[in-house]
C-alpha cells in the first residue's frame, strides 16, 4: 500500500542540510528582507533589530568561563522568534525553486525540494532539479549560508509497481556532491520509506517509546496514578500523536505496533494485567485507541483547513460537491479524488 503517489509516477524529493544554519544569518540582510519583503517597519522593526542586536555569549567548562563576545550574526536557537526569522531570512529560495518549476516545502532550516516524474521525462526533470540545486546552494553562499551536501538526502518515493524507479537513477548532483539515493529518510522527525508504508517510521516510535516505558515502569509505585497519567501522555502520547494524520491507512500491522504500545503504557499507569480487556483502562483514562486519534487528528486538520484556507495546500485539495441542491449539502461532504 502507498499513499499521495499518483499512478505510474514516482517523487524524487531531496532533503537539503544547513551547517550551522541559525547561528550564520545576517543581521541587515534579514532586517532589509523584513522590511521590502514582508513590510515590518516602524516600532514593529525596531523592536525587531533591538531583539538581535547587542547578544552576548559565553563559553563555560566547568568552573571556566570565556570573555563575553558580542553576536553579530544568528537568531537564538530554541526562541519563540527563531524559526519565523529564519523562515522569513530563507523564503526567496521557494522563488528560486518555483523558476525551475520544481515543488519544496520549507519549515525553518528544514529544506525539502521534490519533483514528479514519470519514465518518460526522468531524463529532463531529474536534469531540472539538479540545476535547481545548483541555484539554491547559490543563493545560500550569496546569503551567508552554509548548503552541506554530505549531510543532505536523496530519497525515491514511488509506488509498489512502479519499483523498478529505485534503480532508475544511481545517484544525484547535490550541489558539486553525489548523492546516492537512500531507502529511508528522517524529515521533521518523520522518517519516509521509498513506498510511504511508513513501516520503519512506526518501528522507531515503538522502540523509543516502550524504552521510556520501562524507565516510567520503575518509579511507578513511587507516584499517583494521575502523576503517571501526565509522564504516559509527555512520554508516550506524544510520540503516539506526533505528525499521526500520515499514518491515516496505514497497515494493519502498524496500528497494532502502536496499540500495543498505548496499552502497555495504559497497562503500566492503572496496574492491569497482561490478560485484562484493555478498553475499560483506555476509557477511565480517556485515552482514545490510536486508529481513533489518527482519525480525529485527520478531522480537525481538515476543519481548520476548510475554516481558514490554511495552509494552503492542504486546503487547495479540498472541494465540496458542486451540486448544492441535494439534501446532502448541509453535512459539508467533500469530493473523494
Amino acid at each position: 500500500m502507498y499513499f499521495g503517489l499518483p499512478d505510474k509516477r514516482a517523487t524524487f524529493l531531496v532533503a537539503l542540510d544547513l551547517s550551522a544554519a541559525f547561528d550564520t544569518i545576517d543581521y541587515d540582510i534579514l532586517m532589509h528582507r523584513l522590511e521590502f519583503t514582508f513590510g515590518i517597519n516602524g516600532n514593529a522593526l525596531g523592536l525587531l533589530h533591538s531583539y538581535l542586536n547587542g547578544r552576548k555569549q559565553t563559553v563555560r567548562v566547568g568552573s571556566q568561563r570565556s570573555a563575553p563576545y558580542r553576536c553579530t550574526v544568528g537568531v537564538p536557537q530554541g526562541s519563540v522568534l527563531g524559526p519565523l526569522l529564519f523562515t522569513a531570512f530563507i523564503s526567496p529560495v521557494s522563488m528560486v525553486a518555483d523558476q525551475h518549476g520544481i515543488s519544496q516545502h520549507q519549515y525553518a532550516d528544514d529544506t525539502s525540494l521534490y519533483v514528479s516524474l514519470s519514465a518518460k521525462d526522468r531524463p529532463s526533470r531529474i536534469d531540472q532539479l539538479e540545476r535547481c540545486l545548483t541555484d539554491v546552494r547559490s543563493w545560500f553562499n550569496h546569503n551567508g549560508l552554509a548548503l552541506n551536501p554530505d549531510k543532505s538526502e536523496v530519497i525515491h518515493l514511488c509506488p509498489v509497481r512502479q519499483q523498478e524507479f529505485n534503480t532508475s537513477v544511481d545517484s544525484l548532483d547535490v550541489a558539486g556532491s553525489r548523492i546516492v539515493p537512500a531507502k529511508t529518510v528522517k524529515c521533521l522527525g518523520v522518517t519516509l520509506d521509498t513506498r510511504l508504508s511508513f513501516d520503519r517510521h512506526v518501528q522507531l516510535i515503538s522502540a523509543n517509546a516502550l524504552y521510556h516505558i520501562r524507565g516510567f515502569r520503575q518509579i511507578r509505585r513511587s507516584i499517583s496514578q494521575d502523576c503517571a497519567k501526565d509522564i504516559a501522555c509527555a512520554i508516550v502520547g506524544s510520540r503516539l500523536d506526533y505528525c499521526n494524520a500520515l499514518l491515516y491507512n496505514t497497515s494493519v500491522k502498524n496500528m497494532q505496533v502502536l496499540q500495543r504500545v498505548q496499552n502497555t503504557a495504559a497497562r503500566v499507569i492503572t496496574g492491569a494485567k497482561r490478560f485484562d480487556h484493555i478498553r475499560p483502562h483506555l476509557r477511565d483514562l480517556h485515552w482514545l485507541p490510536v486508529a481513533s486519534r489518527i482519525k480525529f487528528k485527520l478531522a480537525t486538520l481538515t476543519y481548520k483547513a476548510i475554516t481558514t484556507n490554511t495552509p494552503v495546500y492542504l486546503a487547495e485539495l479540498l472541494s465540496a460537491p458542486s451540486n448544492t441542491h441535494l439534501r446532502s449539502s448541509e453535512k459539508r461532504l467533500l469530493v473523494v479524488p
